[in-house]
């Protein structure tokens, strides 16, 4: 099945929430179907939205580094 490339509000809260289970369990301790419980979706919805739990990491990294452009680099910026 091909990915689906969640919108933006979907995949800011896929990682917002699955980065708040990897800080409770850990990155190992963390399945695919404890992060799908928590964002509402089914295991396969999960992974048809974000490929991997890798993929899943380096989207929370970028989630990340959106926040702190937001927040601290454009009052840096300006």
């Amino acid at each position: 099945m091909a990915q689906k490339t969640p919108s933006p509000d979907k995949l800011r809260e896929i990682c917002r929430i699955a980065a708040r289970v990897f800080y409770d369990k850990g990155y190992d301790g963390a399945s695919m179907q404890d992060i799908a419980k928590a964002v509402h979706l089914t295991k396969a919805g999960l992974y048809h939205h974000v490929g991997s739990k890798d993929r899943l990491l380096y989207e929370i990294m970028n989630y990340g580094m959106d926040i702190l452009d937001e927040t601290v680099l454009e009052k840096v910026k300006s």
